[in-house]
């Protein structure tokens, strides 16, 4: 499976999950080709492109959606976090 275009079929949480699914093998079988190896990497990364993305949609020729539940992002991302602490 091609997760880059998988990633192009996502809509729906089903869809959503077997994505992530390809995707975490992808990592496991294909590390070395991964530029966010580590939590921190991710972070990092996750940061900056938010930071930018505007900019990312708009030089594409396209608007980022206006129906982002930006608190659910949040909010998912620091669940991850505490359960994978405790």
């Amino acid at each position: 499976m091609d997760i880059y275009d998988l990633v192009n079929d996502v809509d729906s949480k089903e869809k959503l999950v077997e994505f992530l699914f390809y995707l975490h093998k992808d990592f496991k079988e294909n590390q070395e080709g991964w530029e966010n190896i580590t939590l921190a990497d991710y972070l990092e990364s996750m940061e900056a492109w938010l930071n930018d993305c505007d900019g990312v949609f708009q030089n594409k020729g396209e608007e980022l959606p206006k129906d982002i539940s930006w608190n659910f992002l949040g909010s998912r991302n620091r669940f991850f976090f505490i359960i994978n602490v405790l």
